[in-house]
């Protein structure tokens, strides 16, 4: 007896779910449980998340922000900006200076960043001291998971990161920011 379409395509989508997508999607999950209306996507790339706030529009007001121009033009080229997508607007900055333009958000939302930053403490400095946003969601990889793809023990995944920790190191590090800025984790 063969599966109703319906039923085969749900399938065939849930098993093509990469680990990215799912990440996005919790992210686009949990801004959407806490309610927030204004989210910061700061080292978005190319737009992937944001695609996921607004086909349906998640959030009033979506700010992506990145170093890279090259990455702001694919974004920009990606995601069309209409009557239904005018609440995006794109930021030239770094994540490492006092921003005016950054601030006011309800929400901050760093995914795959964290581990490309060089100069941590400045970084946090910005973003628990200056930006000071209510909601922080930050995703990082796990090291410890890099021998599931294959790689040796320890090895980064990426040749531009600085960091990559394991799940105590991590906890530690959002616990005592959490501490030190006056959040909860």
């Amino acid at each position: 007896m063969l599966e109703p379409v319906s039923t085969r395509l749900e399938t065939k989508v849930e098993k093509s779910l990469k680990l990215h997508e799912q990440r996005l999607q919790k992210v686009a999950d949990i801004l959407q449980e806490k309610g927030v209306k204004r989210v910061l996507d700061l080292g978005c790339g190319e737009g992937k998340f944001i695609r996921y706030l607004i086909e349906p529009i998640l959030v009033d007001q979506i700010v992506g922000v990145d170093l890279s121009l090259r990455a702001l033009e694919i974004a920009k080229r990606r995601i069309k900006l209409d009557e239904q997508t005018k609440q995006i607007e794109w930021l030239h900055s770094s994540l490492l200076y006092k921003d005016d333009r950054l601030c006011g958000y309800d929400a901050v939302v760093l995914i795959e960043v964290i581990a490309h930053i060089e100069r941590l403490y400045q970084f946090e400095q910005v973003l628990f001291g200056y930006l000071r946003p209510q909601t922080i969601l930050i995703t990082t990889p796990n090291i410890e998971y890099n021998v599931l793809f294959g790689m040796p023990e320890g090895k980064l995944r990426h040749s531009d990161h600085r960091i990559e920790w394991t799940r105590e190191e991590w906890k530690h590090w959002a616990r005592q920011k959490a501490q030190s800025y006056g959040y909860a984790v």
